[in-house]
């Protein structure tokens, strides 16, 4: 960029080359998705999970993003997972279920080589959940 700033980092499910789906995930467009699709999963507990990797072209913190988009029935938790080259957090977000939003999963240290990534899962959820897009924003 012409000032030398660092552009925002879009993960989104269709990029297959930048995530990993365990289990048994629908792709589609349901909803208000962004881009051209989605993946969700309406069988909680089952083990499924979408992983997005979170390569950076230089290493610095990173606030990190996730999209929940309006489904229906989408559950009111979501499982999250954040592993950087130093740590893993998980936690549970709690989307708006009759709304899109870009939900804050926090801010990380997230350097170059490094296997860094953002996992979803349905890990105690009431409804469905879905994996569409991850976004970095540099610090």
């Amino acid at each position: 960029m012409a000032n030398n700033s660092q552009p925002e980092i879009l993960i989104d499910d269709a990029d297959k080359a930048s995530i990993q789906v365990t289990g048994n995930w629908r792709q589609g467009k349901l909803g208000r998705c962004y881009g051209t699709s989605l993946l969700h999963d309406d069988a909680p507990d089952t083990s499924r999970a979408v992983r997005f990797r979170l390569s950076v072209p230089r290493t610095r913190r990173y606030d990190v993003y996730v999209y929940s988009p309006e489904v229906p029935k989408k559950s009111s938790r979501l499982a999250v997972t954040v592993q950087t080259g130093k740590a893993r957090k998980a936690m549970f977000l709690q989307p708006p279920r009759e709304a899109s939003d870009w939900l804050h999963a926090g801010t990380f240290e997230l350097a170059t080589n490094a296997n860094n990534y953002l996992e979803i899962s349905n890990q105690q959820a009431d409804g469905v959940t879905v994996a569409d897009a991850v976004l970095l924003v540099p610090k």
